[in-house]
């Protein structure tokens, strides 16, 4: 069964209030003879003298004039009580963005440090919901100039970041260097890696999507089928090479670059530069990828586009010398050579688009110095963040074992 809730008048409240005021009883002496909750008397109380001090203000009257001893301390207590909430709203507004946002207790505490000229620090400390130990101890920490475990390991984890980032030629991301940190042992996520890298200015590079190429067609040539048909890891090494030429340039002049990669390690195996775009520059690295598989590699399919290099005799003779089954796509659409061209983009955004090559000898020694870190530093997502070299090491121990 509910209560029913007691209802006063506005003059019973201020009969109440006089009561305690006039006759100098106590707020728990009128309450109990009343009937009614202490708080609830305190708070008509408080009206009643906040009301009687308007009416003394208006008549030019000094409100503590005509005041019993114990009223002019209690209205004492009450303006200070008044002043010390003022003083709280004032602090709570300038901490608005603090206490709205996931701020973390350091920034908690640097904001008491702040104010605490003006409020008491135990005030501060509650309203900003951290503790006074925890303050006094980040205070004394600061004061000897020593750093808190949490903002050390931020600072060891920047180092270690911004080493890595260097060593990838400036050109990893938070995902490759999170796994770096996860090969020595770091335990850290990916989101507080790029959070890092975004404060200290440094990204990785992306690799655009890939320009469609011309291909010059020999009209007399005849065309292998295609035998990938788009689909270039076939789960094992040695089973599908793709090869494309791209064209480049330095300081003396214009130049040809042909490479071969397989599409299951991601691996570059072997490659060529020229200042001519003869059939020899692909036989070159024909030759170059065989010798890296030590020369066996009968039934590996080696697909490219329709280009009069690779349609010509002399490829065709030397593909069939080493067993090797040639692959064509269409011409002019590079979702059907993606393997090279995915290489090719790689290769142009991390490295030669960054550099300026006076010499064809710089160049030279540049993409072969680029395409060592490729093979066996270079992080690839496709291969679950390890590198070419160590991907095949780990395929044939698996391969072996079973």
């Amino acid at each position: 069964m509910s209560r029913t809730r007691r209802l006063f008048t506005p003059e019973f409240k201020v009969e109440a209030a006089r009561r305690v005021i006039d006759g100098g009883r106590s707020v728990t002496e009128v309450a109990r003879e009343l009937r009614v909750h202490e708080s609830l008397l305190g708070k008509w109380v408080r009206a009643e003298r906040l009301r009687e001090g308007a009416v003394a203000a208006a008549r030019g009257v000094p409100p503590d004039e005509g005041l019993a001893e114990h009223e002019r301390a209690e209205l004492t207590r009450l303006r200070a009580e008044v002043a010390e909430k003022d003083g709280d709203i004032a602090f709570l507004k300038k901490s608005l963005g603090v206490l709205c946002g996931t701020a973390t207790p350091v920034s908690r505490y640097e904001l008491v440090a702040a104010e605490c000229a003006d409020h008491d620090i135990s005030i501060l400390t509650a309203l900003l919901g951290v503790s006074r130990s925890g303050y006094d101890a980040w205070a004394a920490r600061r004061r000897r100039g020593e750093v808190s475990p949490r903002r050390q390991r931020r600072r060891d984890l920047e180092v270690k970041i911004l080493a890595h980032w260097q060593a990838s030629r400036r050109t990893y991301g938070s995902p490759r260097i999170t796994a770096d940190l996860h090969a020595e042992g770091e335990r850290v996520s990916a989101n507080t890696v790029a959070e890092i890298m975004a404060e200290m200015g440094i990204e990785g590079i992306s690799p655009r999507t890939f320009k469609v190429r011309t291909t010059v067609v020999d009209p007399t040539a005849s065309f292998p089928p295609d035998r990938v048909g788009r689909s270039f890891d076939r789960g094992r090494l040695d089973a599908v090479w793709t090869s494309d030429i791209t064209y480049l340039t330095c300081g003396e002049g214009d130049a040809y670059w042909c490479a071969i990669r397989d599409e299951h390690s991601r691996r570059v195996l072997g490659w060529s530069l020229a200042e001519h775009m003869r059939t020899e520059l692909v036989t070159a690295a024909v030759e170059a990828a065989v010798t890296v598989r030590g020369g066996s590699v009968t039934g590996t399919i080696l697909h490219s586009d329709r280009g009069s290099r690779y349609t010509s005799h002399d490829m065709a003779k030397a593909c069939s010398g080493h067993g090797l089954r040639r692959s064509m796509g269409a011409t002019g659409i590079c979702w059907d050579n993606a393997g090279a061209e995915s290489l090719w983009s790689t290769v142009e955004h991390e490295y030669y688009k960054r550099h300026a090559f006076t010499t064809y000898a710089s160049l030279l020694a540049g993409l072969g110095k680029y395409i060592r870190f490729y093979n066996n530093d270079r992080r690839h997502s496709s291969l679950g963040m390890v590198s070419p070299i160590d991907f095949e090491i780990t395929s044939r121990t698996s391969r072996q074992s079973s």
